[in-house]
């Protein structure tokens, strides 16, 4: 080609897509070695990433050496891939640890670059720097290794850092390291995201200031100091606690309880937050002036983990002159819950205004009724302040009341030497409770089946036996009963329905009288069965009755209290099954409260599904099937507490037209069903059903296991052993003397 022809205005520049690439511009177009037929398009950029083609534009005014015109217009050449992006740090965050506030004498940045870097260009003491911000001024850490996670990706760990400040991370600019297109690491690229640091701090708080900020003006007579507490730093109000703090005296003798503590920041100078605890002390007593104290095992910690050292004794002093005499408020049954002190041990608490010294057994006369016997008896301070006394009744035996009285006396008195209240030698107070050693956990037994006595036998954990009749001798529609402490006298209720029609009619008798203590329909309208079972579902020592529809219809379950109008809770058990629902009660999680345990009829699946009433509302915390899925007869349900760790465990039966199965469970902390026992009894071969519940039976303080031939034709029953599953014992109900199938409350 001719080369006066060959000129940069007869070629164009074109990038690909996505490409960055800056300044492209063709500054010269030379002969290559003296060719005429080969020419070097030089080409200048100032910076980016891409890809880039020189082409010959169509119209190129090109000719060859014998002034013929260039025949191929818009030829295009090769593509050239350019990187001249200078790489950067685009994340910056914490690994270990991966909290802000630390006092860790190293940590480890994780960081990852804008691009894939060339690993032994990498290294720790060039490519980064560690820059710590101490209120301004910068000093370094040092960057101990540079640890290769993936091309982009590098584990950071620097080492030798101050006990304060903000350390960062950021590139040197004197780095070398680089890019695979030889691009080096640049110090001033877009700022990380995120872009993490660590806040160091390795210097517990200090103590840095105490006023008492309530009462003022002072008030000696105050029974209530509030001081506020403040430190150097800002705190973790988790390790803050009463413990950390105590009261003491810088001269007399002064008493208190440390009530609470709250910590509070305070932010105005944002270089220089720090926290503060106001320390409450009340049931302030004696004559002296107080002092706040930190003793040696306070466990306050800043937000990095740094202990406050102490002990640190008070210097602000606040008067304390105490002439209110104490005096004595209540008595109150600690234990046991109910009457029956199964391990032989009572406890009374007596309540004073304030705390108190001296109370002693010769202040405290007792008396006992009937068989009730004790051997020992303890007094002893129920809490720190002394303004409660548990008097502790040991070796108890028997049945009957047991009366305390409080008899007054001067040396019964209060920190500052106040006698209590009230003329000595007077009784101050008294208080009985009926107590009993043996177990008042009866099992009942009735005869469930058509035709058969309406009559209930009651048979208390010695072996004596009662009988009720709750019903017109007439009625032959069966009866099936439960048991509870409805009144809460300590002594089991007894709960009774009819098996057959009835209209969903309830009726508690009295355990000791039976005397009827509520008659209600448990739900209005309907005209067929119901079942029966009772639990505290409330928490207020008085067993609720629990009723579920055991006809065609909703799943419906009611529990109710005293008021037989208004249940406790209303709610369907199984929504879209309409086959009955069987009813169990008792406190397997161990809050205190009976939860609701339902069990399916027949025609399902053998669901079993435990519900927890709170405000009115039950709640299902617990469902598992109680047989093989393919199992679709009727699931009877109880609820024990076996093994005596106050969380009871559910007991269930099959139902008619199956082998006789008994399969008991305790439900695990993360809501599965664990099998304790599956046993067969009748030996396995009976199909008329399984009634199942529980009871002392040989009166040992056990639960024991108690089941019972639903259909009949005689009222069969067997007792097991709650702990040994050993058969215990084997009977009719009633003597024998009557047929029918059996039912256990």
């Amino acid at each position: 080609m001719d080369p006066l022809s060959v000129n940069p205005d007869d070629f164009e520049l074109i990038q690909g897509s996505g490409s960055t690439l800056t300044g492209a511009n063709i500054v010269s177009v030379t002969q290559y070695q003296g060719s005429f037929s080969q020419y070097l398009v030089n080409v200048s950029l100032t910076g980016g990433k891409g890809t880039l083609q020189a082409n010959v534009k169509n119209g190129a005014s090109i000719v060859s050496l014998e002034n013929q015109p260039y025949q191929q217009p818009g030829f295009a050449g090769q593509v050239y891939s350019i990187d001249l992006e200078k790489p950067y740090l685009s994340q910056i965050t914490r690994l270990n640890p991966t909290e802000e506030n630390t006092n860790a004498a190293q940590v480890t940045f994780r960081v990852v670059f804008s691009e894939a870097m060339v690993q032994n260009t990498i290294s720790p003491a060039n490519t980064f720097l560690a820059i710590v911000d101490q209120n301004g001024a910068q000093t370094y850490a040092s960057v101990q290794a540079a640890t290769f996670v993936n091309s982009t990706t590098y584990d950071v760990r620097v080492a030798g850092l101050p006990l304060s400040g903000t350390l960062s991370l950021a590139i040197n600019p004197n780095n070398q390291a680089k890019d695979i297109a030889g691009n080096t690491a640049t110090a001033n690229g877009p700022s990380p995201v995120p872009n993490q640091t660590y806040i160091l701090s390795r210097q517990g708080p200090v103590l840095t200031g105490m006023d008492v900020i309530n009462p003022v003006p002072a008030d000696p007579a105050t029974t209530t100091v509030t001081y506020r507490v403040n430190f150097s730093k800002l705190l973790d109000p988790a390790s803050v606690s009463p413990a950390d703090f105590a009261v003491g005296a810088a001269s007399g003798s002064v008493s208190g309880v440390i009530a609470s503590t709250t910590v509070g920041d305070n932010l105005t100078d944002p270089n220089n937050p720090f926290s503060y605890v106001d320390v409450v002390i009340n049931q302030l007593g004696g004559n002296g002036e107080l002092i706040l104290n930190i003793p040696a095992s306070a466990t306050i910690l800043d937000l990095s983990g740094n202990a406050f050292s102490g002990p640190y004794t008070g210097t602000v002093k606040y008067l304390i002159s105490d002439t209110v005499q104490p005096y004595f408020e209540t008595f109150t049954k600690i234990a046991p819950i109910g009457s029956v002190a199964l391990d032989g041990v009572a406890v009374i608490r007596l309540s004073f205004s304030e705390g108190v010294r001296g109370v002693a057994k010769a202040y405290l006369p007792t008396t006992t009724s009937g068989s009730l016997a004790y051997t020992g008896m303890a007094v002893a301070p129920a809490n720190a302040s002394g303004s409660e006394w548990d008097v502790t009744y040991t070796g108890i035996t028997g049945s009957g009341a047991l009366t305390v009285k409080l008899v007054n006396s001067a040396n019964i008195q209060d920190s500052a030497g106040n006698p209590l209240r009230g003329t000595p030698g007077t009784v101050v107070g008294s208080f009985s409770t009926a107590l009993t050693r043996e177990s008042l956990t009866p099992v009942a037994f009735s005869l469930s089946t058509p035709g058969s006595t309406p009559i209930v036998e009651i048979r208390d954990p010695s072996g004596t036996t009662r009988n009720l009749q709750p019903f017109d001798p007439a009625f032959k529609g069966g009866v099936r009963c439960a048991t509870g402490d409805y009144n809460g006298d300590g002594v089991e209720d007894v709960i009774v329905t009819a098996a057959m029609g009835g209209n969903g009619h309830v009726v508690v008798y009295d355990g000791v009288t039976f005397n009827v203590l509520a008659s209600f329909y448990s739900f209005p309208g309907y005209q067929g069965a119901v079942n029966i079972s009772a639990g505290d579902i409330q928490g207020d020592g008085k067993a609720d009755v629990v009723v579920g529809v055991a006809g065609y219809g909703a799943s419906h379950v009611k529990a109710f209290g005293t008021d037989v109008v208004t249940p406790v809770v209303s709610f369907i058990a199984y929504p879209g099954y309409y086959g009955g629902v069987t009813v169990g009660c008792g406190d397997l999680t161990g809050d205190g409260k009976a939860e609701i345990v339902t069990g399916t009829m027949g025609g399902t699946t053998p669901h079993v599904v435990v519900f927890a009433v709170n405000s009115g509302i039950a709640s299902s915390i617990y469902s598992f099937y109680a047989f093989d899925q393919t199992y679709a007869g009727s699931v009877n349900v109880a609820v024990a507490d076996l093994n005596g760790d106050a969380k009871a465990e559910i007991i269930c039966g099959s139902g008619p037209r199956s082998a006789s199965t008994v399969v008991v469970f305790k439900m695990l902390p993360d809501g599965r069903p664990e099998v304790v026992r599956s046993f067969f009894p009748f030996g396995g071969v009976y199909l008329g059903g399984v009634a199942v519940g529980s009871g002392d039976w040989d009166n040992n303080g056990q639960t024991d296991v108690v089941v019972g031939a639903q259909s009949g034709p005689m009222p069969t029953v067997q007792v097991y052993n709650g702990a040994t599953w050993g058969l215990i014992d084997e009977l009719f109900a009633f003597g024998g003397t009557l047929q029918g199938g059996v039912s256990i409350g």
